[in-house]
């Protein structure tokens, strides 16, 4: 037979040339009583993916823009304020979240320890006040109340913030409007 590479179907030394080729496909039909050539294509199903029972679900990560603008900024303002908008929007969202159902005391544990925090950070003071605001509105709960303020620390963090983290803010805001008319 002519050039090419060589390889071995039930015993028979086959070319594998060009013209060969074709002629060694109506061969292997022949060769193969399992299945008709229409659905040999389809032998191999496609086996769904399932996870042992032991198993955890993927975990959601609410931010993760704000929590990615943060991790690579560099030392200074724009990673303070990224880390105080992603801890503002982080008590905001938890406090309303129904899944978490935290009671007045959590919420207001809560606070309590991010202003603390807050306090200590250098972040600039344009950008202090609706943090601070946000931090204590996230005591009481509302979202009629909070909505606004995230809006106000976007506005206030525009320059700080990629395009990324401003949309999670302004979903944020979104949802809290929506959640505080419905």
């Amino acid at each position: 037979m002519g050039g090419g590479y060589r390889f071995s179907v039930i015993g028979d030394d086959v070319s594998a040339t060009a013209d060969a080729f074709a002629e060694n496909r109506k061969r292997l039909a022949t060769l193969s009583p399992m299945l008709p050539p229409a659905s040999r294509a389809f032998q191999i199903l496609p086996v769904p993916v399932t996870l042992p029972p032991y198993a955890l679900p993927a975990p959601v990560f609410r931010f993760r823009n704000l929590a990615t603008l943060a991790g690579r900024a560099p030392i200074g303002g724009a990673r303070e304020v990224a880390l105080a908008c992603f801890v503002a929007a982080r008590l905001v969202n938890d406090c309303c979240d129904p899944v978490l159902a935290l009671d007045d005391e959590a919420r207001a544990a809560r606070c309590a320890g991010a202003k603390g925090w807050l306090g200590t950070i250098a972040i600039p003071s344009p950008v202090r006040t609706p943090v601070a605001k946000l931090a204590e509105a996230s005591a009481n709960g509302h979202p009629e109340s909070m909505a606004p303020l995230v809006a106000a620390l976007a506005k206030a963090a525009d320059s700080f913030l990629d395009p990324a983290a401003r949309s999670e803010l302004a979903a944020l805001a979104a949802q809290l409007a929506k959640t505080a008319r419905g």
